[in-house]
């Protein structure tokens, strides 16, 4: 059962949402009684305020937050708004709670919740809200009197209570409570949820009216039992969570959206594997394939040893120009000095090596050449399989040696 205390007494409602009315002395000296019903403030016994803290991120927002939790009392409740924005700086906001009813230490056992939180909560919940959008609740309460609850986002900037009812007396409240807002930053359109249908206000600029013709006080109180995002004062309810209870929906769209990106990585991924196993399957079935290039002036004979290697030379020969010209002057080399070629290595476009075995002769001979169009060098391969078979320095002796040549 709830127990609502208002501003002018106290309305107790049963589990069928049938309510009595009882004055404050009647309900607090029955302290077991009282104890059975979840309370819910409503009033003028709570003060609020918001504070901004501008470009910041999520870290020294929970700093400043820890900070003024240290020196609060015990009658004020603080804490950071829930906002999903934690990878780059921005504005975060601070809820100030303060508690000004002399009979809270009674109640203070019970579960107690804020009428202003369960407001915001419904106003989400009846119209779309964002993390920048002001909004404005206009109704009637009973206990109380005609409500003016004002916010950004989750956040409560005022809360009034007009003992005053008459209808042209509220359209008024509500004006100058628009303009005062716009000292905490309300520039543009403001969402105004009321339950007042003799109140006129659509005469204010820059405004979305929703229209609500049910009795608030039990509207509020069925919302309030169903709801999952409204929480008790003193909750010890986590940031953290609090950012998924706000921002489920975000966050489930874009871990869909990571997700659904997985699938198609994997699936461009399956598909390059498959297409790689095609070619390693026909290649199989080959033992050699013989390729040539658009020209016809190379072929290749490719074999699954190989492939790596004529992979290697495609990608040169495709960046090459001149390729045919470090080829003629290799094979002039190779004929001019009858060398034994035992292996050549294609570098890059312009250059090539030539592993042979020479015998000194031939060695300075190569040195003491002049070839017009290209440069040669030679350096020993001093961990070439080939080793010296004599150790005199004749003519004849073998050396392992690469040939450097460059055309110019």
């Amino acid at each position: 059962m709830y127990a609502l205390l208002g501003e002018k007494f106290v309305k107790i409602f049963d589990e069928d949402w049938n309510s009595i009315s009882m004055n404050y002395d009647v309900f607090l000296r029955d302290l077991q009684e009282m104890r059975q019903h979840k309370i819910i403030l409503d009033g003028s016994k709570v003060d609020f305020s918001l504070e901004p803290l501008r470009n910041c991120n999520i870290l020294d927002a929970y700093s400043a937050l820890r900070c003024l939790q240290k020196v609060s009392t015990d009658a004020e409740n603080i804490s950071l708004l829930p906002r999903f924005n934690i990878f780059k700086k921005s504005d975060f906001y601070i809820q100030k709670s303060i508690f000004k009813c002399d009979f809270f230490e009674k109640i203070s056992a019970n579960t107690v919740f804020i009428m202003e939180n369960i407001i915001a909560a419904f106003c989400h919940d009846v119209t779309e809200i964002h993390e920048n959008t002001w909004w404005l609740y206009v109704a009637h309460h009973c206990c109380s009197g005609v409500r003016i609850v004002a916010g950004i986002g989750d956040g409560i900037v005022l809360s009034r209570v007009l003992s005053d009812t008459m209808a042209q007396n509220v359209s008024d409240s509500v004006k100058h409570t628009i303009k005062y807002l716009r000292r905490f930053g309300l520039k543009n359109t403001i969402k105004i949820i009321c339950a007042m249908d003799d109140v006129s206000i659509e005469n204010i600029e820059n405004q979305e009216i929703i229209r609500i013709k049910n009795d608030a006080e039990t509207m509020l109180l069925t919302f309030l039992a169903t709801a999952q995002n409204v929480r008790p004062i003193r909750n010890g309810e986590n940031y953290c969570r609090r950012i998924l209870q706000s921002s489920h929906r975000k966050i489930s769209i874009l871990l869909g959206i990571c997700i659904f990106m997985e699938i198609i990585w994997l699936i461009f991924g399956f598909f390059d594997l498959w297409k790689e196993k095609q070619i390693v399957a026909s290649m199989a079935k080959v033992p050699e394939k013989i390729v040539q290039d658009a020209s016809s002036v190379f072929q290749f004979k490719i074999t699954g040893e190989n492939f790596s290697f004529i992979e290697q030379l495609i990608k040169i020969l495709k960046n090459s120009s001149h390729l045919a010209r470090v080829f003629c002057a290799a094979a002039s080399v190779i004929r001019k000095n009858k060398i034994d070629v035992e292996q050549v290595v294609l570098e890059n476009s312009d250059s090539v090596k030539i592993r042979a075995t020479l015998n000194r002769s031939r060695w300075h001979r190569i040195l003491q050449s002049n070839y017009e169009g290209m440069s040669i060098s030679l350096e020993k391969n001093l961990r070439s399989e080939f080793d010296r078979l004599d150790s005199t320095e004749s003519s004849d002796e073998k050396i392992g040696a690469v040939i450097c040549i460059k055309t110019k």
